[in-house]
């Protein structure tokens, strides 16, 4: 998870006096020491954290038909937020991208001719490494809304050539407050 952060780095010099037959000083000894300052705006609720989204058993006819199946929702709770500090959050999902559809996740298993697709809570579509829409950050609990279906390549699709199995992928998400 990535959050915004102001960075403080400073370089301290320090002179080593050392003492010997007569005293020197010994100048050009540097040391760096650095870290990280954090505004952390929310807290993100670890119970969702690792959570599985279900598509459940999709009817290779259904994907045929309609090209998809039925959007699954999953959420992503922010805690404790203080908009003061930052007004919106913008979420970046990460994951492998289909070959043929692009921005879709990539799916494994066996499973051909498919791939999943990620919406925001107005029904956008979400494509992979790219950041949602600004969504407005409320003092306290923010419950961000989204979901994933699963939908046939369109050269599966017209050669009807999907492959049935099981099937899984994994997405990883970036939190990026402005």
């Amino acid at each position: 998870m990535k959050m915004v952060y102001l960075a403080t780095l400073f370089n301290l010099t320090i002179f080593f006096y050392t003492s010997a037959s007569a005293q020197t000083l010994a100048a050009g000894e540097t040391i760096m020491i650095q870290g990280e300052l954090m505004a952390r705006p929310c807290n993100i609720d670890p119970e969702p954290l690792f959570q599985t989204v279900d598509l459940k058993t999709v009817n290779t006819k259904t994907l045929y038909r309609y090209g998809h199946s039925t959007a699954v929702p999953f959420f992503i709770t922010l805690k404790n937020c203080n908009p003061i500090l930052y007004k919106t959050a913008n979420i970046t999902f990460m994951g492998e991208e289909d070959r043929e559809l692009t921005g879709k996740l990539a799916v494994n298993n066996g499973t051909k001719g498919v791939a999943i697709v990620l919406f925001d809570s107005s029904g956008q579509e979400v494509s992979l490494n790219q950041p949602t829409a600004g969504t407005a950050l409320v003092n306290g609990n923010n419950k961000l809304e989204f979901s994933a279906y699963l939908q046939g390549r369109p050269s599966a699709i017209k050669d009807r050539k999907i492959v049935e199995g099981p099937f899984d992928a994994t997405v990883s998400f970036l939190i990026n407050y402005r």
